[in-house]
């Protein structure tokens, strides 16, 4: 099984008109990958690197400001000289360059990541065979929040000068704001005096903590009633991206401003959102 043909058959066409299918499914379940599949996104690994793995979803959920992996297996030996692999992302309504929604990388077949303040990526040749890449993906710190489609090209420049293109339609994957880091607009670099001791202690009471309570007064009192966010059960964070691609208020309008989630967070019933999406304490 592979993820990419290049034969005769698509020397006449161009990528819009290319969709190899039948590929089966991209990553794995949530105990294990399939290393033997086309396309494994290494959704275990990935959720640990970029601190997502609260997340009950089984999907590819990555923080900004930081990277994560992709294993893609070729139907042949790719060479640096004629073959450029490039990764397509698209997030809202109408994705585009100017607005930092639509993204279009090649990679560095050198292995080296160049900038980590844009979207970059990486290829690192597998040591047991040349068709299999291991690629990896840097999410700038100022991306655009959400949920995005995912497209893998591979082109290819022959002897002739003639360029063979082919695609494969990945499973979408979810970028969400990182708080762990102050490369990160959303990052609190003040720890309130007598409230916190320290960052990571702000971090669990205010990103990680699922549990709450609501005080209430009565005739005995005020007493607390439970509260529970559930900011990281499964759909949550699909909902919240609906919500991004559709309120209006909402205008994407450079990548460094990212995205104004508060007012699409409050939106809905469940508290729990706002802590979610949040760009700024």
């Amino acid at each position: 099984m592979t993820i990419l043909t290049l034969d005769d058959r698509y020397k006449n066409l161009d990528d819009r008109d290319i969709h190899v299918a039948g590929l089966g499914s991209v990553g794995g379940t949530e105990d294990e990958s399939d290393n033997s599949a086309p396309i494994d996104y290494r959704i275990n690994e990935n959720k640990e690197k970029n601190k997502t793995a609260e997340y009950d979803q089984n999907d590819l959920i990555v923080r900004r400001a930081c990277s994560f992996d992709i294993g893609a297996t070729f139907s042949r030996e790719l060479n640096s000289t004629g073959d450029t692999v490039i990764l397509e992302l698209r997030t809202g309504k109408q994705p585009s360059l100017k607005s930092g929604t639509l993204i279009r990388i090649e990679a560095n077949l050198s292995g080296n990541i160049d900038n980590e303040d844009v979207w970059c990526m990486a290829g690192d040749w597998s040591f047991m065979s040349e068709s299999k890449v291991t690629l990896t993906v840097n999410v700038p710190p100022k991306a655009c929040l959400g949920k995005y489609s995912v497209r893998l090209y591979l082109r290819t420049r022959t002897q002739d000068e003639k360029i063979n293109s082919s695609f494969q339609d990945l499973a979408p994957l979810y970028v969400v704001a990182n708080p762990f880091t102050s490369r990160d607009t959303c990052w609190n670099s003040e720890s309130k005096p007598g409230f916190f001791s320290g960052t990571s202690e702000f971090i669990e009471e205010h990103i990680i903590n699922e549990n709450g309570a609501v005080w209430q007064s009565s005739s005995r009192g005020p007493h607390p009633k439970p509260w529970i966010f559930g900011q990281f059960e499964e759909d949550v964070l699909e909902v919240a991206c609906h919500l991004i691609a559709n309120d209006r208020r909402i205008i994407f309008v450079e990548p460094s401003a990212g995205l104004v989630l508060n007012n699409a967070a409050a939106s809905v019933a469940k508290p729990a959102l706002i802590v979610l999406p949040v760009l700024k304490p």
